[in-house]
């Protein structure tokens, strides 16, 4: 009968084939939202971890900068002068650091405010970042009243560069009644060293530190300067 199947056919009831269908079109429907769920989650992740990135390097930024001007801080340059010193002694080059101290700082924020003194910092630090360009070189704020300057391959020339960043900053000619000449001047200590095996950041740093208090004790405004010197001095590069 037509009604019926023969035993053995292959013909299959019409509204199997519709269930089997519209089952197939509803699984692709399915894959479909399930890509485009999965393209979502994706780019949800994507702006997630670079909005983290963004958060460390922002993080990294504020613990290595001074947040009044802008400089790297003290923990930067300690740093730093670790990488540096056994950098000089790898390619057998001097290093130079330089320790500039603005004199008589408290007695200009006790008579102008310390927002005024904040603003003569900032003015210094521009010109600092100004003046001390070349690739690898470091200006930072070591301390309330004091920059330091790490400057890699640098030979006793320096000593020229120190005195005239000296001068500029004089010449920035900010008011300061209390000082000699009416205003703000500063101090440097500056010392070269040879890349032996004293050559220590801890060391670098105490040296010039002692040069700066040598300028201090002969009435400041002036750049007191110590070099090692060597049998073969090494290829420099000088300002």
């Amino acid at each position: 009968m037509r009604g019926f199947l023969l035993a053995g056919t292959t013909e299959l009831p019409g509204w199997l084939l519709v269930s089997g269908l519209t089952i197939n079109v509803l699984i692709v429907i399915y894959l479909i939202v399930l890509l485009r769920h999965n393209r979502v989650i994706s780019a949800l992740i994507k702006q997630r971890e670079s909005e983290i990135a963004d958060a460390r390097a922002m993080l990294e930024k504020v613990s290595s900068e001074d947040k009044l001007t802008g400089l790297a801080n003290r923990t930067t340059l300690e740093q730093r002068l670790q990488v540096e010193c056994r950098r000089a002694q790898r390619e057998f080059s001097p290093l130079t650091l330089a320790v500039i101290d603005l004199d008589n700082l408290k007695g200009y924020n006790d008579r102008f405010g310390y927002e005024a003194g904040d603003e003569c910092l900032q003015q210094v630090a521009a010109l600092l970042k100004q003046k001390v360009s070349r690739p690898g070189d470091l200006v930072a704020r070591l301390a309330s009243d004091q920059f330091a300057l790490l400057l890699p391959s640098t030979n006793e020339h320096s000593r020229h560069f120190a005195d005239g960043l000296r001068q500029a900053i004089e010449a920035l000619a900010i008011t300061h009644a209390d000082a000699p000449s009416g205003v703000m001047t500063s101090s440097l200590g500056i010392v070269t060293l040879q890349p032996s095996a004293d050559l220590l950041p801890e060391r670098a740093l105490d040296m010039a530190l002692q040069q700066l208090q040598r300028a201090k004790s002969l009435g400041g405004n002036r750049a007191e300067y110590f070099a090692e010197r060597s049998d073969e001095p090494p290829v420099t590069l000088s300002y």
